[in-house]
């Protein structure tokens, strides 16, 4: 068991998710869920060596997938 805190609507975002032509519409749902608790995780770690070098690329990825 394991918990998670996210001030998102994790439904709202698999929404947006759906609605997206170019995102396999079998992924979406696994896609944000996954996303939104690996980008929890991450932000929490970020001064972490593992988790590090991750930051810029995520952060350019998510921002490309929100347009």
């Amino acid at each position: 068991m394991f918990e998670i805190e996210t001030h998102d609507n994790i439904f709202s975002i698999m929404n947006r998710l759906r609605k997206r032509n170019d995102i396999d519409q079998r992924y979406a749902e696994p896609l944000a869920l996954g996303l939104k608790m690996f980008a929890e995780v991450l932000l929490k770690n970020k001064d972490n060596a593992v988790f590090a070098p991750l930051l810029p690329h995520f952060k350019e990825f998510m921002t490309h997938l929100k347009k």
